[in-house]
């Protein structure tokens, strides 16, 4: 969930070259995750991202250093920059109480899952 405390961190994977995106907690200086590509254990530091053995990032979790938070990590398209600020709305309009009428009217008609799936 989005909350006014979070800032939005570019990450680019040094082992894959793949660009994630990161929200976390203004407070947030030190980010040791995983690459969504490749899952290589990351530690991202002032705008750099720097490869670490699993191992270590094990150690540090054992050893309490590290927790666990709810940072969300999104992987953006190989050549991508994000299109929209986070928070920004995505969809051009609303959901209005029309479009919730006419999904449930075609789930009603629909056979099974894959088919109600295959009208969206």
């Amino acid at each position: 969930m989005y909350c006014l405390s979070m800032k939005k961190v570019g990450v680019q994977c040094p082992h894959c070259l793949r660009h994630c995106e990161c929200a976390v907690g203004q407070e947030i200086h030190v980010l040791l995750l995983h690459c969504p590509a490749c899952h290589k254990a990351l530690l991202h530091y002032y705008g750099q991202a720097f490869p670490i053995e699993d191992r270590e990032l094990r150690h540090l979790t054992i050893r309490g250093h590290v927790r666990a938070s709810e940072t969300t990590v999104r992987l953006l398209p190989e050549g991508s920059v994000a299109e929209h600020t986070l928070g920004a709305p995505v969809m051009e309009r609303g959901i209005e109480d029309e479009d919730i009428v006419n999904l449930r009217i075609d789930l009603e008609r629909a056979r099974d899952v894959n088919e109600f799936l295959s009208l969206l």
